[in-house]
């Protein structure tokens, strides 16, 4: 090989390093090296890249791009900025291993996007973040008398595996919706922990995708638990929020307090049916007094 041809080798050799790292600080003297071993030995593209994709620099630079198989390096680049670039959007930085932890979750653009407008939400609203943090607290993710934050969430976004992370949003989503539609959560409260589970398994075996069910505001979950809610006259006939909550949505008792609440409304429409005032009438027999419900007029 003639020394004109080791040049156009380096050149090439340094293209592709500049082309993949994109800025020469990144380009350390190991890569330099690297570039003159290959040019000594003369090694084709092939070679370069196969000695390239060994190196410390490399793996630091694309963590996490050999859990996708077939992924180039300048489609790993394009997706990092769509994901660096929404972070950015919420005035938070996405390092390159966090991004790296993202690929080998398999995390795909459109459920990052829900992340971020979940991560919008609990920094929009201190009500909903305080949801969130007794959310986790119950599963397990802090212990119950640590305190959660905002760094703490976006850890979990980056590194925690999404099935776990998914079931922490949809209820905290859920609870903050029924919270906002005046019922509590709790032991204590007018629905337990455990019909709100009910409730987003429900979502789940219906065939409504996690990412779907976080993405919603619920709002549409909120509005039918308001028209359930009982009236100030529903407490005094017995009828807690958690009985009307548990006829709607399911859970222990459904059957008895189904059964009470029929017997409600045919309690209601039956005082509801038109009464006649009491007459006193005259016919041949005598007098009578005409009560009751008139009756229907036939032959129409």
């Amino acid at each position: 090989m003639t020394a004109k041809q080791k040049a156009n080798l380096r050149n090439s050799f340094l293209n592709v390093l500049y082309n993949m790292f994109g800025n020469k600080a990144e380009i350390t003297k190991n890569l330099l090296n690297l570039v003159d071993q290959g040019v000594q030995q003369e090694w084709n593209s092939d070679s370069f890249m196969v000695h390239l994709r060994a190196t410390k620099e490399y793996k630091t630079f694309f963590p996490g791009i050999g859990s996708r198989p077939g992924m180039t390096e300048a489609e790993y680049s394009g997706e990092y900025q769509a994901f660096y670039d929404l972070a950015k959007d919420n005035k938070l930085n996405l390092g390159r291993d966090q991004f790296g932890a993202l690929v080998k979750q398999g995390v795909a653009y459109e459920e990052w996007q829900v992340r971020m407008t979940f991560m919008d939400r609990a920094e929009r609203s201190k009500q909903y973040f305080q949801q969130l943090e007794e959310v986790a607290k119950a599963r397990g993710f802090i212990k119950p008398h640590e305190k959660f934050s905002m760094h703490d969430l976006y850890n979990l976004m980056t590194h925690r595996g999404s099935p776990a992370l998914e079931r922490l949003m949809e209820e905290s989503n859920i609870s903050y919706q029924l919270e906002s539609a005046g019922l509590t959560v709790g032991q204590k409260g007018d629905i337990s922990r455990k019909q709100v589970i009910s409730l987003m398994n429900r979502f789940e075996v219906n065939g409504t995708e996690a990412e779907m069910s976080i993405n919603t505001d619920f709002a549409q979950l909120a509005q039918n638990i308001k028209t359930i809610l009982p009236e100030a006259q529903l407490r005094g006939l017995g009828l807690t929020p958690r009985d009307m909550f548990t006829l709607e949505y399911g859970g222990p008792g459904q059957d008895d307090i189904a059964k009470q609440v029929q017997n409600l409304v045919a309690t209601i429409d039956a005082e509801k049916l038109p009464k006649v005032n009491p007459q006193l009438v005259e016919d041949a027999t005598g007098s009578r007094l005409l009560t009751g419900v008139p009756k229907r007029p036939t032959g129409l």
